[in-house]
C-alpha cells in the first residue's frame, strides 16, 4: 500500500491526508535545514581561518541563529498540526514499516489507535509489533 492510500475509506480522509502530508513536509524541512546549517557552519570555519579568533564565534552564532529560527518555525507549525489532529481525537502513527513512500516525503497514518490497529491487521501484520 502507498502512503497516499492509508486513509482511504476513513471518515475525513482528506483532512487526515492533509495532516499527514503537512507533518511529513515538516520532517523533510527540518532535515533540509539541519543539512544547510551543517554546510554553513563548515563554510564559516573555512572563511574565518586565519582571522581573529572571535570572528569564528560571531559568524558561527549568526549561522546558529538563522537556522535555529528556521527550525523553530517548522517545529511550531508541526506542533499546531499535531494539536489540530489531536482535537479530532487522532494522533500520528509511524507506518513506515507497513507502507511505501510515494512522493518526496513520507506520510504517516493519522487516526485513532483502533483505526491504526485495523490498518495493520488489513495488511496481515501483528498490531503488537507496531503499537
Amino acid at each position: 500500500m502507498k502512503d497516499t492510500e492509508i486513509h482511504n475509506g476513513l471518515s475525513d480522509a482528506y483532512i487526515r491526508d492533509f495532516f499527514s502530508d503537512a507533518i511529513g513536509q515538516c520532517f523533510s524541512e527540518l532535515t533540509k535545514i539541519a543539512k544547510e546549517k551543517n554546510e554553513a557552519s563548515s563554510q564559516v570555519y573555512k572563511d574565518t581561518r586565519g582571522k581573529h579568533v572571535l570572528d569564528y564565534t560571531i559568524e558561527s552564532h549568526k549561522v546558529n541563529i538563522k537556522y535555529d529560527s528556521l527550525s523553530l518555525a517548522v517545529v511550531e507549525k508541526n506542533k499546531a498540526l499535531c494539536i489540530l489532529a489531536e482535537d479530532k481525537g487522532w494522533k500520528e502513527w509511524d507506518a513506515s514499516d507497513l507502507i511505501r513512500e510515494s512522493g518526496d516525503h513520507f506520510r504517516n497514518f493519522i487516526g485513532t489507535e483502533d483505526e491504526f490497529r485495523e490498518l495493520i491487521i488489513s495488511l496481515d501484520q501483528d498490531p503488537e509489533d507496531f503499537i
